[in-house]
């Protein structure tokens, strides 16, 4: 499923809204602070706190500016193919995905199969946590540990994906050209994974 990025995005970081560009540089002259956008910028609870934990004075800490994206299990039809990313790399801002519990698993395999995916947020995290993934390679987990957590693999994605297409269950052995106890195991595979069955997944 293709979702459509805008090419211009705007930092969300004050009233002023301006067009986000990769560099700190380009705008330096008119405001020294960190810019950071949301991607998809339709959960406010989640913007609100990004811009509750980034002080209004505060200055860039890293050179690239920022797209943090809203990696939780409601938008997840946005992230079964890699669309998504090719799209936010084309920007080049400096991508953190702020993930829930159930959505680790698939942005593990995100980082495991892009270098442009290596910094991850847990949901919760303040600014300590937040400065510490902007500067170096780390995934910030509850609790505050790095620790590796289980990805899913390229068949639980192309499951997900076809599944987001509307390619029903009976079909899936011949569209993936695998045995029906194959698919079966991927279906148990993702629950196990992501805490939750199929249909929760759907219907979210």
């Amino acid at each position: 499923m293709k979702h459509l990025i805008k090419p211009n995005l705007c930092c969300i970081r004050c009233s002023r809204k301006c067009l986000i560009t990769p560099y700190t540089d380009v705008l330096i002259g008119r405001c020294e602070i960190q810019k950071f956008t949301v991607w998809p910028g339709n959960n406010n609870y989640l913007i609100e706190g990004l811009k509750s934990s980034f002080p209004q004075k505060k200055e860039s800490t890293l050179l690239r500016n920022i797209v943090f994206v809203d990696f939780s299990i409601y938008n997840l039809r946005y992230f079964t193919n890699s669309y998504w990313l090719e799209n936010l790399k084309k920007t080049g801002l400096v991508i953190i995905l702020v993930c829930d519990d159930k959505m680790i698993s698939l942005a593990n395999f995100w980082s495991e199969n892009d270098m442009s995916v290596n910094k991850m947020l847990h949901r919760g995290s303040n600014i300590d946590n937040i400065n510490e993934v902007i500067c170096s390679n780390r995934i910030h987990t509850e609790g505050g540990e790095s620790k590796r957590i289980i990805s899913l693999n390229e068949n639980e994605m192309k499951f997900l994906d076809l599944t987001f297409q509307g390619c029903a269950l009976s079909a899936m052995p011949k569209v993936m050209s695998l045995g029906k106890k194959k698919v079966y195991n991927i279906k148990q595979s993702i629950h196990r994974k992501m805490g939750a069955d199929l249909h929760q997944l759907i219907c979210i």
